[in-house]
């Protein structure tokens, strides 16, 4: 049963998320007479370029308009699977193994998505591999939209979601393609501006600020100065704002001091949630965890939790999920009374992806193999020389915003009839999910922070 507030209050608890990933494109080696030219501003625009100038002014500092859908043929599309967010996740925490993990993969997966779009050869295949693409482009727009498709029902000030694509462009380089100024805006819902990189404070306040707008100020400074070379061609950011209550509500006065392994022989104090309802829950064998789902009031999200049987067991857990699909694991669950002690947390986490994404096997976006096409006449290859991640989460009483494997093996245990017990009392994995996509995956393994 819900437990009531003695004053008849129930307040909500509020989790709110902030992602956002940039990627840096470079001119690789801009050494050519060509491009030399290009970046002192020396040469002049084909006349054929010209006739396109006042075109490209409009779209200067156009915001993309709503996007569209194709309602009558999304039974074409086929729902990507969540095997690119598992092996994300997975590789994350080889670098912060002692540190809490917080990842978009949504994020990242739109952003590279894009870059599908227009990139060609081994480039275009090594995207299309990793995120299980359809070739037929039409297709690959229509899967786009249906990750980022904004719920319609129980939104307002608490419960929203923002989704930002932005291409920054210096247009020393010559102008964008027509292509890529019709798809960007029409099917990707990408904005489009033109900076000057030359003047880097300037462009980085630029960038910074509509990153700022988009999080709500929560994300300040995505990129610095420092970081816009001279040579910088183009900026991609992908912002990803999450705020919602909980559908299930949890009492202020139920939060208390409770214990929280962080090894089986290291034990500190934390502030502890506690709530008893009606839950999704299941114990999995194979993956040597419990799991609980708690809904937010925004439609079809919520939040998965996914507890190791061990104190020490979340190493092992992290390994079996490239084993177990999410989307399973979450169908496998069945709704039981559950009494659920779960810690408060909050985690800033940042991480440059170039190193992960090449594990993952894409490896031409950073080196001279890459062929992103979004200029008309490039004078050099445009590579990636960074991307970055920043996520921030937080899940208090108070709600304050903060900035940001197969079918047949995964079969529930025999759950006995009566009240179940969940306790997260030790290193943990959230995962914030829909029916389409994952939006955030982590872990947490430390609270002295």
């Amino acid at each position: 049963m819900k437990k009531e507030c003695s004053s008849g209050v129930n307040k909500a608890w509020k989790f709110f998320l902030i992602a956002t990933t940039s990627l840096h494109l470079v001119a690789a080696q801009c050494t050519s007479p060509e491009c030399v030219a290009l970046l002192s501003g020396q040469k002049q625009f084909d006349d054929r370029e010209t006739a396109e100038t006042k075109y490209v002014e409009k779209i200067k500092t156009t915001p993309a308009p709503t996007r569209i859908y194709f309602p009558n043929e999304t039974q074409n599309i086929k729902i990507p699977s969540d095997s690119f967010d598992v092996k994300l996740y997975q590789l994350m925490p080889r670098a912060t193994k002692d540190q809490n993990l917080c990842i978009s993969p949504l994020s990242v997966q739109t952003l590279l998505t894009y870059l599908s779009t227009v990139s060609e050869g081994k480039l275009h295949d090594e995207l299309s591999r990793l995120l299980d693409l359809p070739e037929n482009q039409t297709l690959v727009a229509k899967t786009y939209q249906m990750l980022t498709q904004l719920p319609t029902e129980n939104t307002d000030a608490n419960n929203t979601i923002i989704f930002g694509n932005k291409l920054y462009f210096d247009e020393r380089y010559g102008f964008l393609k027509r292509n890529v100024l019709d798809s960007a805006q029409r099917l990707y819902a990408t904005d489009l501006e033109s900076v000057d990189f030359l003047l880097p404070s300037k462009a980085a306040d630029k960038i910074n600020s509509w990153v700022s707008d988009k999080t709500r100020h929560l994300i300040e400074n995505v990129v610095n100065a420092d970081s816009l070379k001279s040579n910088t061609m183009a900026l991609l950011v992908s912002p990803v704002y999450f705020k919602s209550e909980w559908e299930n509500k949890f009492a202020l006065y139920d939060t208390t001091m409770r214990p929280f392994f962080l090894n089986p022989r290291k034990e500190i104090q934390v502030e502890t949630m506690y709530t008893e309802d009606l839950f999704r829950y299941g114990s999995f064998e194979q993956l040597g965890a419990t799991v609980l789902e708690i809904p937010y009031k925004l439609d079809d999200f919520t939040m998965m939790i996914i507890l190791p049987k061990d104190i020490d067991g979340l190493a092992e857990v992290e390994r079996r999920l490239s084993e177990i699909s999410l989307k399973l694991i979450s169908y496998r669950l069945e709704t039981r009374e559950v009494i659920a002690k779960i810690p408060k947390f909050k985690i800033e986490f940042e991480s440059d992806m170039i190193q992960t994404l090449q594990q993952l096997g894409l490896r031409s976006l950073f080196n001279r193999d890459s062929r992103i096409n979004i200029f008309k006449h490039p004078s050099e290859p445009l590579v990636v020389d960074q991307m970055r991640h920043k996520t921030v989460i937080n899940v208090n009483e108070a709600g304050t915003e903060a900035a940001a494997t197969t079918f047949a093996k995964i079969v529930p245990l025999s759950i006995p009839v009566g009240l179940v017990r969940f306790t997260v009392d030790h290193p943990f994995i959230f995962v914030i999910r829909n029916s389409r996509a994952v939006y955030f995956m982590g872990h947490v393994v430390d609270f002295n922070l």
